[in-house]
């Protein structure tokens, strides 16, 4: 099963979250790749079998 995890963050913590998820699926036999959002661009996402979204908070919000 192929995964596809997009994250953006701020200061880095939302990366750290999604890299952490991305190693144990990979433990897990599973096929992953990790993009900052801001390079997701042009995504062909026919080619996973699911896609996770990770976003940072400040203050109650979310990162832009």
């Amino acid at each position: 099963m192929k995964t596809l995890i997009v994250y953006a963050t701020t200061d880095g913590q939302t990366h750290k979250i999604a890299r952490f998820f991305a190693d144990y699926l990979i433990e897990n036999d599973h096929s992953v790749e990790l993009l900052c959002a801001a390079d997701a661009t042009l995504l062909d996402l026919r080619r996973y079998d699911r896609v996770v979204l990770a976003g940072s908070l400040h203050a109650g919000g979310l990162s832009e």
